[in-house]
Parts: structure tokens; sequence; C-alpha cells
């Protein structure tokens, strides 16, 4: 274990050991590494298993937070099954290269199915129908029915042109169209790398016409992509760079304009909220997709998880005080006024903040990454809060809105202090592992 205790340890079988952690090794948050010793010959296995320990909450703490230890790479929440889906990475554990199905509240698993290797990009197409896949070391996507995760279908993505293979950097389902999904194709073979511009699919149909977004778009390239309310407008930024937006027809994509409002400062995704037809970015700003203009800001940065539903934005980030530590704070935010309503802390994060997704009408889930390092591969971490995942009024009195702007003016928001991981940064990892794999 991290701190050389030994125990003794019953022989199972060649596969199986047994062993028991007292209670004294378990009071403190952390992780703890176990590794096998033979005390006769003095060898030591070379791989160890790590697990998290994590105390109970005090008595009377609203907020339940279950971490469950599992290497995700990305997920997605369907509504209509009530369940989320987690795509796991080839060094997960238990699930490898799988897509799980959990209960948000219950955090119990209710479907695995495997699927192609390190599923990087999970999106819920229209309806809950189907759950479409993108991967970090494979150029193709994959169609699953939900809930049953059943009857997978894969196809490659390849250029229009020149049928050449490409990976998925961006991988988002069309809100009306069940079969849509429109995707950010690079090619680690060439330079630049993200020259595969922009495409549409429907299931594994390619529309013809696709945007080669370097020499179509003045930002020279969009990293992140986000539908509208309609399956006719897609929009998408580049770090740094104004709102773009695209048409979508039958024949497939075409570059329509670039805005003046600069939406993102930093490496921050975009994401779609049908329910308000707005673009909402991990800086905090918010636009809109048909003025391609920043029309709000909530003066708050981090992973952003905007959710109509419950008229909520929430944002996970850190404060001043927690900067270099593992403690986080989500704030909520009203959609439509964008003041405060309230805040949660989640102590001794284990790993890297990789996504936050709102889960109905009382849970969040937060996905970590230690971006496949030795160790703690990455956790999930369920939060059920009633109190705090709750619909948020929209008619509220003057007098409320007035208390309202000043206490936003008062609060201190949460910043994004850390560098989100992409899937263009998973896919170029695994691409130079193998790499040097093959020297």
């Amino acid at each position: 274990m991290g701190s050389n205790q030994f125990f003794s340890t019953t022989f199972v079988n060649p596969q199986k050991l047994t062993f028991t952690v007292p209670a004294s090794a378990l009071t403190a948050s952390g992780e703890i590494t176990v590794g096998v010793y033979d005390s006769a010959s003095g060898l030591q296995a070379t791989n160890t298993l790590s697990f998290s320990v994590d105390p109970a909450p005090p008595a009377g703490v609203a907020t339940q937070i279950t971490p469950l230890d599992l290497a995700g790479l990305s997920m997605a929440y369907d509504a209509n099954s009530a369940l989320l889906y987690v795509g796991t990475a080839d060094y997960e554990t238990q699930y490898p290269n799988s897509v799980v199905a959990i209960n948000p509240v219950t955090a119990a698993i209710a479907t695995i199915q495997a699927v192609g290797a390190n599923p990087d990009l999970l999106s819920v197409g229209a309806g809950g129908q189907y759950l479409y896949l993108g991967f970090g070391s494979a150029t193709e996507e994959t169609q699953v029915q939900l809930p049953s995760l059943n009857n997978p279908v894969t196809w490659v993505l390849r250029d229009p042109v020149d049928s050449k293979a490409y990976w998925a950097g961006n991988l988002v389902a069309a809100p009306q169209n069940p079969h849509t999904t429109a995707l950010n194709l690079f090619n680690l073979e060439e330079t630049p790398s993200d020259d595969g511009g922009i495409v549409i699919y429907d299931d594994a149909v390619l529309r013809p016409d696709y945007v080669v977004d370097r020499s179509a778009i003045p930002s020279g390239g969009l990293a992140s992509l986000a539908w509208s309310s309609t399956d006719q407008l897609l929009t998408g930024d580049a770090y740094g760079t104004p709102l773009s937006t695209l048409q979508v027809t039958p024949s497939g994509v075409s570059y329509l304009a670039t805005g003046t409002d600069i939406l993102n400062s930093t490496t921050a995704a975009i994401h779609s909220d049908f329910g308000t037809g707005l673009i909402y970015s991990d800086s905090g700003k918010v636009a809109d997709p048909a003025t391609r203009a920043v029309i709000g800001d909530f003066h708050a940065s981090g992973l952003v998880a905007p959710d109509s539903a419950l008229n909520l934005v929430f944002i996970l980030g850190q404060t001043a005080a927690q900067t270099n530590t593992t403690n986080f704070t989500i704030q909520s935010f009203n959609q439509k006024t964008y003041a405060p309503v309230s805040s949660i802390t989640i102590e001794n994060v284990l790993g890297t903040p990789t996504q936050l997704v709102s889960c109905g009408q009382s849970a969040l889930a937060i996905l970590t990454s230690n971006y496949g390092a030795q160790g703690s591969q990455g956790r999930l971490y369920l939060i059920q809060d009633v109190k705090f995942v709750h619909i948020q009024s929209v008619a509220i009195s003057a007098t409320a809105r007035a208390e309202s702007a000043k206490s936003a003016e008062a609060a201190e928001r949460v910043t994004l202090t850390w560098r989100p991981i992409t899937a263009a940064d998973i896919v170029k990892r695994l691409h130079s592992q193998v790499s040097i794999e093959h020297k």
C-alpha cells in the first residue's frame, strides 16, 4: 500500500488473492495503492491497483456525492431514459473501451456495451433514439440504440473528395433529426492536422457538401461545434476568435458568416441548449447563433452545463482560494437573468475535471481524468442535491431582480484555472504513443 503497510493475504487461485484493509487505513480521503509482495522470495509485483477513499458526508449535509472509480473520456445524459452514458478508456480496469449506462441518482449501472477503442466523444441524438460515438483510437463513428445500447453500426470517417480517413475532433448530434450528426475532422498524418473540415452524416451516409475550415473560415479553423435549436444552423468557434455560423442543407454544410464578438479567450468549449436556442461558452459568455453576437455573460468561467428545463446554468470552476488545490465549486445561475442562485463545494477531487453534465431535476455529474497517468485513472462524481439542482422560477419581482443584481456584483465567481482536455488532445496523445511503439 502507499504507506508500506503489509497485510495477511489468502491465496484463492492463481488469478485471485484476498485480504482485508483495516478501518484505520480508511479514515482520510485520498488514494490507496495496492501491490503484491512475496515475503518468502522478496519479490514484488511490478503492477499495482489503486482505489480511492472518500469519507461519508457529515450528518445533515444535503449534498450527497457518490464517486465512482471509472476512467471515462466523455459522457452524455439522455432525459428520455434518465440515464447517464459514459465512454471509457482502454486503461479502464473494469469496463475498458465501453459505454457504461448509469442511473445518476442511484449510481447503479444499468447496461454495459463494448465498443471501439477509447470512445472520447458521446452525443445523444434527437428524441433519445440513438447515441453517437467518436473514438480516440479509430477514424470511425458508431451509432447505438438507446437505452439498450444494442445494434451498433460503425462507419469510417472519410474525406468526401479523396476518401482519406479522419479522426473526429468534435461530434454533435442534431436537435431535430435523430439520424443526423455534425463532425469536425482532422488527419494527424498531414500538416495542418485539423484540415478535414466540417461534415454532416445521416446515419452512415456522408452529405457531399462540406467545409474545409482553414480555407473557408476567417478564423482559420473551428475547435468546438454546437447546433442552434434547428438542424439548419450549426455554430463553431476557435479559441480567441468570434463565433461562426454554418448553413446546413440536405446537400451538406456551407460557411455562412463570422461575427465580431469574441466568445472564448482560452481553450473553452461551446455548448447548445435547444430549449433557449442559445450557445453557451465555458468562458461564461452566451451568444445568439442567428446574429453571432454575445448577448450575456455570467462573469464566471469553467465547465458549463446549461439546462433550460431547470432555467439554470451550472459552472464548475475554482475560487481564488481553491487555485492549485483539489477543491472545486459549482455555481448555479438563473439562465434568463444571469443572476447567481447558489453554490456547492466539491472537495478532494481526484484527477482533472473534463466535463460537467446536468442530469434531470436533482443530479449533476462530473467526469475527471488523469489523462492516462499512472495511479488514479479518473473518476465519475455523481452529485445528488434536490435543493441545489432545482427549477429556478423565471417570474421574479423588480425588487428581487435588483437584489439579485446586487448579490451578483458582490459574489466571487469561479474561474477556469486549468486547461481542459479536449478530444483532439486525446487523439494526438494516443497517436503519439502508437508512433513511438512502432519505431
